[in-house]
């Protein structure tokens, strides 16, 4: 059951000041205090976003600096605009590790989640904490979900962010403006709800394992060509239902999505930094991290060759926004 979150006067229940409130279809309730944990989804249309977007444990006031940070960028770059309850293309979960809830606690919330806060270190054979993590089911992987009887958390996306990566996300000598954790699972949320049935990164990826086109081996340019002449890419030539404006251009999330992958991919600087490191080159790894150092570039230092995004930016900003308004 989602609650939903209201400011109201306390003065209507006969209390002297404004406080924050619950309401529920059972009632009306304070907001739960911080590390008491409920397990209740609740939603904040009042700041943007929308009905589809279930926060819990107050998640909500970690994922402010995520907001601002898509709506920067898209207005940097004048893009069509795009709603606040439209950053995510499906109904998704919001979870954030509250800073005083033990590591039982924690785990024992986020165990009905298709999510970890943990992942395994095989170069350094350990487990270490993950700083945050992202799922989205493409529709025939819900079905199957919920063929399979598993409960509505189970197959809903969605977003988590540790302390790890909450800490991360703030500043300090090395990072002045803190690290892009949020931005960058959010794009691992794009890029396989833009895929289709599966991440746009391993469509591109699945291009290397392929015969070059010529002598000239897969390029920054025979990558693109590949993409946006494949079928399985032909969902993301689309125009902006948003844009009445007459125009004779079009803004397409496959040249402009198609143009960014291809780019990042054959980045020599990257690949020869992360050449030992099986996890930096994964297909969805490489999106992620590109697309958070050019959605926020003053953030951390990902190893991508300086400017390499300067003139794709803007492509890339009009792709996401008519994209997420379809």
């Amino acid at each position: 059951m989602v609650m939903k979150w209201i400011d109201t006067a306390s003065q209507e229940r006969g209390i002297g000041s404004a406080e924050t409130l619950y309401h529920h279809p059972t009632g009306v309730y304070p907001l739960p205090a911080a590390g008491l944990i409920t397990g209740q989804a609740y939603t904040m249309p009042h700041l943007g976003w929308g009905e589809n977007v279930n926060f819990y444990e107050r998640s909500e006031q970690k994922y402010e600096p995520l907001q601002t940070g898509i709506s920067d960028f898209l207005t940097k770059h004048y893009t069509n605009p795009v709603a606040t309850e439209n950053y995510f293309p499906t109904p998704i979960n919001m979870l954030a590790q509250p800073d005083n809830l033990r590591a039982e606690q924690w785990n024992e919330l986020i165990r009905d989640f298709p999510l970890t806060s943990i992942q395994e270190d095989k170069l350094n054979n350990r487990w270490r904490h993950k700083r945050g993590s992202a799922i989205h089911y493409p529709d025939w992987v819900k079905e199957h979900l919920k063929n399979l009887g598993k409960t509505p958390r189970e197959y809903t996306d969605a977003l988590l962010l540790t302390k790890q990566g909450m800490l991360a996300g703030e500043a300090d000598q090395r990072h002045p403006f803190g690290e892009s954790v949020d931005v960058h699972e959010w794009l691992h949320i794009i890029d396989s709800a833009a895929g289709g049935d599966r991440r746009m990164s391993d469509i591109m990826a699945d291009y290397m394992d392929e015969k070059p086109p010529d002598s000239g081996g897969w390029t920054e340019k025979a990558l693109y060509n590949r993409w946006m002449n494949d079928p399985e890419t032909k969902h993301l030539d689309m125009e902006d239902s948003t844009d009445v404006s007459p125009h004779s251009g079009r803004n397409n999330p496959r040249e402009g999505f198609g143009k960014f992958l291809a780019r990042a991919f054959r980045d020599p600087k990257y690949n020869l930094r992360n050449y030992d490191n099986e996890y930096k080159l994964l297909p969805h790894e490489i999106f992620a991290r590109a697309g958070a150092s050019t959605i926020k570039p003053y953030g951390q230092d990902e190893g991508f060759t300086q400017g390499l995004f300067q003139d794709l930016d803007k492509g890339f900003a009009n792709s996401l926004a008519t994209f997420l308004n379809n």
